[in-house]
């Protein structure tokens, strides 16, 4: 999924239509540590109406599309009753937390490891968790460590791709040499190509036991 620009949370709704109710599904759109009031409701219909081709020099369309394009799948996952997609690390693949301090940390909105090492300290300090700030700093710790463990990674697969290209290259060194003598074979002392020899060869005839 690529990044959302902000966080979701859906809700389903009901009202009266012709005398029956009828439901239709909302979406609060949110930046993490954002208030309840800074909410912002929008129907799910009216979000997926975007239409596909629109001009691209239109900020409003392009605004629209990046807005479609972040809430479907969260809201595809949210139906299925699946937890809402999110990017980074979730914290609950995180091993330096308990799991009070993860449900203190997404009560405040943050929901990837990522987040937690981005927050600013005004927001980190409404949570009412100890030591919280040491939090922030192990986050930063493990995202560094996990950086350097795949930096370690990509350079052994790149050794084990220049070794096999190394013996790559030394078979077709070999190939080459055994080509290179096989044609000398076919030259004689002077320089001039050997007459090559049809058939099988004669028999060689033992004078003496005969």
């Amino acid at each position: 999924m690529a990044n959302a620009p902000f966080r979701m949370e859906f809700e389903r709704r009901f009202r009266i239509r012709d005398g029956k109710p009828a439901s239709y599904d909302v979406v609060h759109v949110y930046q993490p540590g954002e208030s309840q009031r800074s909410k912002t409701p929008l129907m799910v219909s009216e979000v997926l109406k975007v239409r596909e081709d629109g001009d691209p020099d239109n900020p409003a369309w392009l605004a629209a599309r990046v807005r479609k394009d972040a809430v479907l799948p969260a809201y595809e996952a949210w139906k299925k009753g699946e937890e809402l997609p999110t990017d980074g690390t979730p914290l609950g693949a995180w091993p330096g937390i308990t799991p009070d301090q993860a449900a203190g940390l997404k009560a405040a909105g943050l929901r990837s490891i990522e987040e937690v090492a981005n927050a600013n300290d005004a927001l980190m300090s409404k949570i009412p968790l100890p030591n919280v700030r040491g939090l922030k700093e192990l986050a930063a710790n493990y995202l560094a460590g996990s950086d350097r463990a795949k930096v370690a990674s990509a350079l052994a697969d790149k050794d084990r791709e220049i070794a096999e290209m190394r013996e790559q290259l030394e078979e077709l060194r070999q190939l080459t040499i055994a080509s290179m003598q096989a044609a000398e074979s076919d030259i004689e002392a002077d320089g001039s190509e050997a007459p090559r020899r049809r058939g099988r060869p004669p028999k060689i005839h033992d004078e003496a036991a005969a």
